[in-house]
């Protein structure tokens, strides 16, 4: 377990991990049911595969929605690599505005649970509706901003 702990970059740490750690922490809470694991290895891979779906319904769902929305806009992918390379905070940039994007989807999902269960009647916690709406808002600004960022290097270097 440690070989596998030693392996995972700070990426998966920031866009995996810490994201799945947060989901179950909060989704035990709303729902009742305790996902939490009290063997930590298995508690880790446990929330890694948990950011690492949400990560995916970030690029897959949330980014394409958001492109769509015409809140976010991306540089072309070749203008992209050739600036990568020269630009070594670009990488960092982009790294930081997916851990953003994954928190968005964290917090769509989340959201989602709670409308199910305020439906269901099993909850009448308008404010944490609200607070995961803050926070979707929150991050989504975050997001815009960080690609704004990236453009923004991407076309002056």
């Amino acid at each position: 377990m440690e070989e596998f702990i030693k392996k995972i970059e700070t990426y998966n740490i920031i866009n995996y991990l810490l994201p799945g750690i947060i989901f179950t922490i909060i989704f035990t809470y709303l729902t009742e049911i305790n996902i939490l694991n009290d063997n930590a290895g298995i508690a880790i891979v446990e929330y890694y595969f948990i950011g690492l779906v949400l990560s995916r319904i970030g690029s897959i769902i949330i980014k394409p929605i958001l492109k769509g929305c015409k809140i976010i806009d991306e540089e072309k992918y070749e203008d992209f690599i050739d600036k990568e390379v020269k630009d070594e905070k670009i990488p960092i940039l982009v790294r930081e505005g997916n851990q953003y994007r994954t928190f968005i989807a964290t917090f769509v999902v989340l959201i989602i649970i709670e409308i199910n269960n305020i439906i269901q009647g099993n909850h009448d916690k308008w404010m944490t509706l609200i607070t995961f709406i803050t926070l979707i808002v929150l991050f989504i600004l975050s997001y815009r901003k960080q690609l704004i960022f990236i453009t923004k290097r991407i076309k002056n270097k």
